[in-house]
């Protein structure tokens, strides 16, 4: 159906600047956007911070100055959908991008001071700027763009950056050697197993190599708040080792072997659940008891489905398997969103908000990447050629 990008664009911006407007003056009343107001008060410099921290820290002095602190809000707000708003202004677009406007957890997360906000920005510019490696050859100006994008992500998110370019590598393979199935197999593989080594073992990683960078199961244990309403430590049996765990200058430290070896072996057991309620968010027992929770296990459940839709979409329009779009969806991302549920399974297991909220950085991968995918095969089918293939 066509539809006029005008009025896409605009729909965007005003859906936007309201959800910040009830982020700001509703959520805010029932959910505290600490972080957000702490950014707002340019607190964040008064405290020792990760340089990912001040980055946006930075950001928002600077707008603070040019406007005012609360308008600032509504700036980040903006920013976050300029890559989408890109998107659609130079590229052919179909109604369903609307459906992006019903996701409540990004909606207000990114429409506010945070990280959020600009790794939305320059996650939906990677994936833009994936499907244009799609179907075109780059210039210099395209990864200028790209490299930008890429370096801002890894400051803020590097372990959920890392994935995308697994599209990048398989969009390669596929567009330029005749014989790429070995290729796509063979460093699969490999990425699996450095990925959940890393997990399991990051923390063995970083006291080799003196830094702070692949221990990220102890790095989800310790950066939820044990306290906090929603926190399932108590539920998991892991409330008693509060103080038994100490972060000092980034790296972890345990009151003895004993407590670390029970501490490992008890979040190794909830790895599995981790993959796949870091993506849902609350539990159905946690739903239950807590009705607002709804919406959100709802929008959780159709994001983790997204890709599963997707894919039963394509199987039942009878796409070529040789398409170059297929097969980049196969080998491309389907595996590279089950990369990244394995780096974020350990920071969903213990507490459903800081679950979706850290979920908000990489989900544009569960159903816009499939969305690019929907439409390249329907400008293919528009073209009626439904068999190019690489």
């Amino acid at each position: 159906m066509p539809v006029s990008k005008i009025y896409l664009i605009v729909i965007f911006i005003l859906v936007k600047l309201m959800a910040t407007t009830f982020s700001l003056y509703v959520v805010d009343q029932f959910t505290p956007l600490v972080d957000a107001r702490l950014y707002q008060t340019e607190k964040f410099l008064y405290t020792q911070i990760p340089i990912r921290t001040y980055f946006i820290q930075l950001i928002a002095i600077i707008t603070n100055y040019l406007t005012s602190p609360i308008i600032s809000h509504y700036i980040f707000s903006f920013f976050s959908i300029l890559g989408l708003l890109w998107f659609i202004k130079f590229y052919k677009v179909s109604w369903h991008i609307i459906f992006i406007l019903f996701l409540p957890t990004s909606m207000i997360w990114t429409s506010i001071i945070g990280k959020e906000a600009v790794y939305y920005l320059f996650f939906s510019i990677i994936l833009i700027s994936w499907n244009f490696y799609l179907n075109n050859s780059y210039k210099k100006s395209h990864w200028y763009v790209l490299i930008l994008a890429c370096i801002i992500c890894l400051i803020l998110r590097p372990h959920y950056t890392v994935p995308v370019f697994w599209l990048f590598w398989v969009t390669f393979l596929i567009k330029y050697l005749k014989n790429y199935k070995p290729f796509i197999f063979s460093t699969l593989i490999l990425v699996f197993i450095i990925s959940l080594f890393i997990i399991f073992f990051g923390r063995y990683i970083d006291n080799f190599l003196a830094i702070n960078l692949f221990d990220l199961k102890w790095r989800a244990f310790t950066s939820i708040d044990f306290n906090a309403k929603a926190s399932r430590f108590l539920d998991l049996g892991l409330g008693k080792f509060q103080n038994d765990v100490v972060v000092t200058g980034g790296r972890v430290f345990f009151s003895s072997p004993e407590v670390y070896e029970t501490i490992s072996q008890k979040l190794n057991e909830l790895f599995i659940i981790g993959f796949f309620y870091g993506i849902i968010g609350p539990f159905i027992e946690e739903t239950i008891k807590r009705p607002e929770f709804l919406p959100f296990f709802i929008e959780g459940i159709i994001i983790l489905s997204a890709p599963s839709i997707f894919l039963i979409y394509f199987k039942y329009k009878k796409i070529n398997k040789k398409n170059i779009y297929y097969l980049n969806y196969i080998y491309g991302v389907l595996p590279a969103i089950i990369l990244v549920m394995i780096f974020h399974s350990f920071s969903g297991i213990f507490n459903p908000g800081t679950a979706i909220r850290w979920r908000i950085n990489f989900e544009l991968l569960f159903y816009f990447a499939p969305y690019l995918i929907f439409l390249n095969l329907k400008e293919l089918k528009n073209e009626k050629n439904l068999t190019l293939s690489s």
